[in-house]
């Protein structure tokens, strides 16, 4: 099996986020990650190498690599709410997994601006 990471980043490429707002987001995404290889993290001034040899630069991201996470906060089975979800009931997440739409909202309340989210492979 191939070995991907998540990274969840700032859009907007002249907008800081503040240590606050970091600290939040890093705590929370760490409740949204159950487990990983790759512990999840906060990552200033990222630089996050795609599938295409480009590279996305961003004031701040997110990332994980070869993660489990719940159905509570990724969207695994979509004929399970999040309510329905139990947090303790993580699996593997395939490569392009997205969070629940409330989850990502939830973090860009905590940062402050629009994040996007983009699955790399491992080479």
């Amino acid at each position: 099996m191939h070995e991907h990471h998540v990274y969840i980043y700032v859009v907007d490429q002249n907008y800081i986020p503040t240590q606050q707002q970091k600290d939040k987001a890093t705590l929370f995404f760490e409740i949204v990650v159950a487990k990983a290889e790759h512990q999840p993290y906060g990552w200033e001034n990222a630089e996050i190498p795609i599938d295409d040899g480009s590279v996305i630069k961003s004031p701040f991201a997110l990332t994980a690599g070869f993660l489990l996470g719940s159905n509570k906060y990724w969207l695994i089975d979509a004929s399970e709410s999040a309510e329905e979800a139990d947090e303790e009931d993580y699996d593997e997440l395939s490569f392009g997994t997205e969070l629940r739409s409330e989850v990502m909202h939830q973090l860009e309340h905590y940062i402050g601006t629009k994040l996007a989210l983009i699955w790399v492979a491992d080479e």
